[in-house]
């Protein structure tokens, strides 16, 4: 089974900024990631947001010190349309490390 199109390609994000709204047991979470004039608002799942965490501190700690150390080489430049505002509920969520750029791409879906 292939992913779903891209719709939109950030490129490379230059804040992500994580929330939470709501009393224990009816919160709701989101990732707000900005890239130059678009704002990107994914809904997740508590424990989506949990497994994005987790993988993301197991892979920066299993980076060597020479890769932490690194430069990014961004693969992809910031968004270079005009301004945007998305606003999703994620339905997939995919997190990965790119060696060669020594960066991570998030892939969402709803």
């Amino acid at each position: 089974m292939e992913p779903p199109e891209v719709k939109y390609s950030l490129g490379a994000v230059s804040r992500i900024v994580p929330n939470t709204f709501g009393e224990p047991g009816q919160r709701t979470f989101n990732l707000v990631l900005e890239s130059g004039e678009a704002r990107c608002t994914v809904w997740l799942e508590k424990e989506q947001l949990f497994q994005l965490g987790i993988y993301l501190q197991e892979a920066v700690e299993s980076l060597s010190d020479e890769d932490k150390a690194r430069e990014t080489q961004g693969k992809e430049p910031a968004w270079t349309g005009e301004g945007i505002s998305l606003d999703f509920k994620v339905g997939q969520v995919m997190l990965n490390y790119d060696q060669d750029s020594n960066s991570f791409r998030m892939l969402a879906y709803e």
